[in-house]
């Protein structure tokens, strides 16, 4: 008896932490970084929408929500007043699940944070900051080896001020953590254009080329990646010049 309640605990405490990825989102992720046409939104809003319900508990569903609501954002379609209201009401919506402990769930609220930083006052960046790392730190407390909470977490760090306890140099570490850890395309593609702009950052420009390399091999015609090649060849970088 005593061995299937531990059985039960454990089942229970593995539900609590993490699931895996419905197919419909794994898709999503993969589309959203080889698409080479952000613009057909009436496709990509119906594919969202869908993902969205594939979630499975009222958790997993949030989790999705939150990670399409960054994805609208960053499609840069709507104004900053519009997507920083889009920002805000999701965020209110986790409210009721804050208290969860699942590590994908946590790192989306986190992300979710993060994106709405870049829409608000210099108040709100300060207290949105203050939570966002927070819930990074307790999601990699509870699963150490989550690429997303990683990635996010990397770059979190990275665009932090040193003088906060961020700066490339805190966030390295961090992302080639992520690398070991990505296992689907759009998550090896993406920690590699970030680990390519982290090396052009610090002057390192071999390793740049290396990890762009292994990007372009991966999703060639990707919007995002595009994007970046293009800042690259102007001499800028996400991470600022």
């Amino acid at each position: 008896m005593k061995k299937f309640i531990l059985l039960a605990i454990i089942l229970l405490v593995s539900t609590q932490l993490a699931f895996s990825y419905s197919k419909e989102m794994t898709s999503l992720q993969n589309n959203w970084y080889s698409n080479s046409n952000t613009n057909d939104t009436k496709n990509l809003y119906t594919a969202m929408d869908k993902t969205i319900n594939s979630g499975t508990s009222k958790i997993e569903k949030q989790t999705y929500k939150n990670i399409v609501v960054i994805m609208k954002a960053n499609m840069h379609i709507d104004s900053k007043r519009e997507i920083h209201s889009m920002l805000k009401n999701t965020l209110a919506e986790n409210e009721p699940l804050l208290s969860e402990s699942n590590a994908d769930y946590m790192t989306s609220v986190a992300d979710l944070m993060s994106t709405l930083i870049g829409y608000s006052t210099l108040k709100d960046v300060i207290k949105l900051s203050g939570k966002s790392r927070e819930l990074y730190e307790k999601s990699l407390k509870t699963e150490p080896n989550n690429f997303k909470t990683l990635l996010g977490s990397a770059l979190f760090t990275a665009f932090t001020p040193k003088m906060y306890g961020g700066g490339i140099d805190k966030a390295m570490p961090i992302l080639q953590k992520a690398e070991k850890n990505a296992k689907e395309n759009w998550q090896k593609h993406a920690v590699y254009i970030w680990l390519s702009q982290a090396y052009m950052k610090i002057g390192d420009k071999n390793n740049y080329k290396k990890y762009m390399t292994l990007a372009e091999k991966i999703f060639p015609d990707g919007n995002f990646f595009n994007r970046v090649k293009s800042m690259n060849d102007e001499n800028k970088y996400m991470f600022g010049k």
